[in-house]
């Protein structure tokens, strides 16, 4: 027999501690509140750290500062806010940006698959975006997405281009294949 009781204990008490992480980071980072994506980082945080370790890590993320710096909020940016990326505001205007960003990235790079997308009305921003928000963890198996995101921590938001990029290029033959059936 299986005890369902237990495993539904812990998936209420990780769903409890999303709640609670992402409450805290809203009234930590008023600017920014909760916004769409927030929840699948700060679960995939709580796969990994304690809640209070994954608030902070989520607080920096989507942040204007890093807490305790003793530098001042305007010396060191979240990593996904910093130099305008305002990833996780109402507008989503810094993954927008981003999201032009790659698609022109991805133009350069693979302009025979971006123009059979475009034939078909499908434009790499639809693709991308999610990839995007959620730092691939909605796309990739758990310990692949936790390499991404040990590269993203260390490099910074040009990792999430990269991954983005080196993603077209692997499934570039099939997804031509598959267009063409279209």
């Amino acid at each position: 027999t299986v005890h369902l009781g237990r495993h539904l204990h812990a998936v209420d008490t990780v769903t409890r501690g999303e709640r609670r992480v992402l409450i805290c980071c809203a009234w930590h980072v008023p600017d920014v509140g909760y916004c769409q994506s927030m929840n699948v980082l700060a679960a995939f945080l709580l796969l990994h750290l304690e809640e209070e370790e994954a608030f902070w890590v989520l607080a920096a993320m989507v942040g204007p500062h890093l807490p305790g710096s003793g530098r001042g909020a305007a010396a060191c940016e979240g990593l996904l806010s910093a130099r305008g990326r305002a990833y996780y505001r109402p507008d989503l205007a810094g993954v927008r940006i981003d999201q032009q960003v790659f698609e022109y990235m991805a133009m350069e790079r693979l302009p025979e698959l971006v123009a059979r997308l475009k034939e078909l009305g499908v434009s790499i921003p639809l693709i991308s975006i999610k990839w995007f928000m959620c730092l691939y963890v909605n796309l990739l198996p758990v310990a692949v997405a936790r390499q991404v995101w040990d590269n993203f921590f260390w490099f910074g938001p040009r990792v999430l281009f990269e991954v983005g990029l080196e993603l077209l290029r692997r499934t570039e033959a099939e997804l031509l294949a598959g267009a063409a059936d279209a």
